[in-house]
C-alpha cells in the first residue's frame, strides 16, 4: 500500500493526539507534520498555479491577521505568493538584506504559507478541480 502526502498528514494528527493523551513530549512529531502540512498547501499552490483559473465572483479568505480578501485571479495570486515564497526563502539562506535579517523572512515566508492554506480553506467547495 502507497500512503499519499494525506494519508500521513491525517496519522500523523492522529499519532500526535493518541501521544498527548499518554503524555508523551510530541515536539518532533508536530515539527514533522508541520514540514508535511508546508508540503502539501505548496504542492495544491503549484496545481493551482498551473491552471489558470479566474473566478467569476471571487473567493473571500483572510490574508492575514485583520486583512481579509477577495481575488478573481486565483492562479495568477497564488503564483505570485510563490514566487514570493521563493525569494524568502532565498534570502533566509543568504542572510538576508539589509535591516530584514533571515528570521523576518521566515515569518513572512510562514505567513505566504498561511495565507495559501487559507485561501485552499476558502475554496473547498468550490469546485472539485480546484480544491486540490
Amino acid at each position: 500500500m502507497t500512503r499519499t502526502l494525506t494519508d500521513n498528514i491525517a496519522r500523523g494528527r492522529q499519532a500526535i493526539a493518541l501521544a498527548r493523551r499518554q503524555a508523551i513530549d510530541t515536539t518532533s512529531w508536530e515539527e514533522s507534520l508541520a514540514d508535511l502540512e508546508r508540503q502539501d498547501v505548496l504542492a495544491w499552490a503549484s496545481q493551482i498555479c498551473e491552471q489558470d483559473i479566474v473566478l467569476a465572483d471571487g473567493v473571500a479568505f483572510v490574508e492575514e491577521p485583520l486583512r481579509p480578501v477577495t481575488i478573481t485571479k486565483v492562479s495568477q495570486y497564488v503564483g505570485d505568493r510563490l514566487r514570493f515564497i521563493i525569494h524568502a526563502h532565498f534570502q533566509q539562506r543568504t542572510g538576508g538584506m539589509g535591516r530584514w535579517l533571515p528570521s523576518w523572512w521566515k515569518e513572512r515566508e510562514k505567513a505566504c504559507i498561511g495565507t495559501l492554506s487559507s485561501l485552499r480553506s476558502a475554496m473547498t467547495g468550490l469546485g472539485e478541480h480546484i480544491s486540490g
